[in-house]
């Protein structure tokens, strides 16, 4: 879809507001790439690894955790606040 919208394509396959959705009726006018199952589950993976590893959904989540964590300290520093956060690794 990404590819649509840079070549100015996607403003004429949406409908509703702020951005709407793809209209059913372009669904079958529109390439959309097919993917083998192999392929879909080494992509699923990188997404959520489910071996302890970290993937992107959880980076995800531990950058905007540790994004916040960060905004309170600075905001103490800024206040003159002792800071409350602790470290931890």
């Amino acid at each position: 879809m990404a590819w649509y919208k840079r070549i100015g394509l996607f403003d004429y396959m949406v409908v509703g507001g702020s951005g709407g959705h793809l209209s059913p009726n372009y669904f079958d006018t529109i390439f959309i790439p097919g993917f083998p199952e192999d392929f879909q589950e080494k992509i699923a993976d990188l997404y959520s690894k489910r071996n302890g590893d970290s993937g992107v959904a959880q980076l995800n989540k531990q950058r905007i955790t540790l994004r916040r964590r960060l905004d309170a300290v600075l905001d103490d520093i800024a206040n003159n606040k002792p800071i409350t956060q602790k470290a931890t690794v």
